[in-house]
């Protein structure tokens, strides 16, 4: 980091010759004295500090440690200092105390008797990192966090905690617990129906909608609808300038690096060419390697969510689908609704009945939504998928009944020729005309699903039109159907 970097400091130790002392090291501005524990966040609200110097001395009744977590929620880009002075090994409560500490992101807890300028300096130039400090949170781990045998790593709860337990209201994720289900398929489809046929927003203008691929090892979004890879615009350049701003997942940057960085981000948003209203920031091809050299924190999504959602009215999310990856949990935390992809699978279905146990001690299970992707049903719309040669044993039916899980969306299968013919032309199903009889009911299926996030003006009683339509016309000589794409086409009024 630059030598010539200012700390700028809030002062809340209950300690007037230390509250006074600190500004005398070098780089450090006491930009305020808190003389109250009731203060803190009046005064943290008025000062913006990027670090806040805290001990047991300050003054008030109120729990710190318990103010403390809930004020990294709300101010999560600020840095707490905590010094805790002594601690007793055999003073089990107040280890977990100061390990509730950690799962909320607050890392630097000094804990030592004596204190002094130059033991400040260290504390203030150098932050702990979780690994540092992740002992005093082993307890509290090895009692909750061993679901079904999978063990999560401390430091994938520490990040996941790290967050807090805000949401953003037009944040939605599509993820699954396993590659392969669809999630890329599903999350375009619907960006594509929202901002094609979604209602105008408060502007009386068509819906601004963005598109995110979070995972910085794939390009699924971008293949699906065609973006040609720009080594210029993609989640990696938007990753690493982030990181010009932040020190350890602490904001250090000034007013004009934020602004050139938040230029940058928005920056990297690519309009999607079949909608002007739809915008992409595209994944990376990247090594595991090359990924760890970027040291990736939480705080860096939950940045650029936090730009996002000022810009766009609608943000969805394409996640890896490893639960611990380091984008799940930032995402998965700050999601207003959280849609998880399954498939007829057996396996599938159970691995994501295992992982429903860590989803709900994070508090998650509240935002969990199913969709059901590729779904069959044993009648003749779906020979094309084998059920006239062999009806199929497990069925939606049995998912919803034996498993008891709520399944929002059905989202019917379709031939293998309409999915890689319609990523070749780079034209998402949902925008197909409706005059493609065989996809109708998977686009009826998916503007539904896109109803759920933002109302949906299209009127799909055409479909069943349609449909009659199709019907009468085998009385008549038939004529070969030919795909149309919407390619490079938009239409002004959103229909």
């Amino acid at each position: 980091m630059n030598n010539d970097r200012v700390y700028k400091i809030l002062m809340a130790t209950g300690i007037k010759e230390l509250d006074e002392s600190v500004s005398q090291i070098d780089n450090c501005e006491v930009v305020g004295i808190t003389e109250s524990r009731p203060d803190l966040y009046i005064d943290i609200g008025k000062y913006k500090p990027q670090i806040v110097l805290v001990s047991d001395l300050l003054k008030g009744d109120e729990s710190l440690t318990g103010m403390l977590q809930v004020l990294k929620r709300e101010f999560h880009y600020t840095r707490f200092i905590y010094l805790a002075g002594q601690l007793n090994p055999r003073d089990q409560e107040r280890i977990d105390e100061l390990g509730k500490l950690v799962l909320n992101g607050i890392y630097d807890i000094c804990i030592t008797k004596g204190l002094n300028l130059e033991l400040l300096d260290n504390l203030i130039k150098n932050p702990k990192t979780e690994n540092a400090v992740s002992y005093l949170a082993k307890n509290i781990l090895n009692n909750t966090e061993v679901v079904d045998n999978i063990d999560m790593p401390i430091s994938g709860l520490v990040q996941a905690k790290n967050i807090g337990q805000g949401t953003i209201d037009n944040v939605y994720v599509f993820t699954s617990v396993k590659p392969g289900t669809g999630k890329s398929f599903l999350s375009v489809n619907t960006a594509c129906a929202i901002a094609k046929y979604g209602i105008e927003n408060d502007k009386g203008e068509r819906p601004k909608v963005a598109l995110i691929e979070a995972d910085l090892q794939t390009l699924s979004i971008g293949t699906i609808l065609n973006i040609k890879e720009d080594k210029k615009k993609n989640m990696r350049v938007a990753m690493e300038a982030i990181s010009a701003i932040f020190d350890k997942g602490n904001l250090v940057g000034d007013d004009n690096s934020i602004f050139l960085v938040n230029k940058l981000i928005k920056d990297c948003m690519v309009t999607y060419q079949g909608l002007d209203n739809l915008f992409v920031l595209a994944g990376s091809t990247l090594t595991p390697e090359e990924i760890d050299s970027l040291k990736i924190t939480p705080e860096y999504y939950v940045y650029l969510l936090e730009l996002l959602k000022k810009e766009y009215d609608v943000v969805i999310i394409d996640t890896n689908s490893s639960m611990f990856h380091i984008t799940t949990y930032p995402l998965l935390q700050k999601a207003a609704k959280c849609f998880y992809i399954l498939n007829l699978d057996i396996n599938n279905v159970r691995n994501n009945l295992r992982y429903l146990g860590v989803l709900n001690k994070l508090n998650l299970t509240s935002k969990i939504n199913w969709i059901l992707n590729e779904n069959i049903e044993n009648n003749k719309s779906f020979k094309d998928q084998g059920t006239d040669m062999e009806e199929l044993y497990f069925t939606s039916d049995e998912l919803e009944k034996k498993y008891r899980m709520n399944v929002i969306a059905k989202i019917p299968a379709i031939s293998k020729t309409v999915f890689l013919n319609r990523i070749y032309s780079g034209t998402p199903l949902v925008l197909d005309d409706d005059a493609i009889s065989y996809t109708l009911t998977a686009k009826k299926a998916l503007l539904d699903l896109a109803n759920i996030i933002w109302i949906i003006k299209k009127e799909m009683s055409t479909v069943s039109v349609k449909r009659k339509n199709w019907l009468l016309g085998l009385l008549k000589p038939k004529k070969k159907e030919k795909f149309k794409s919407t390619k490079g086409r938009s239409n002004k009024n959103g229909e």
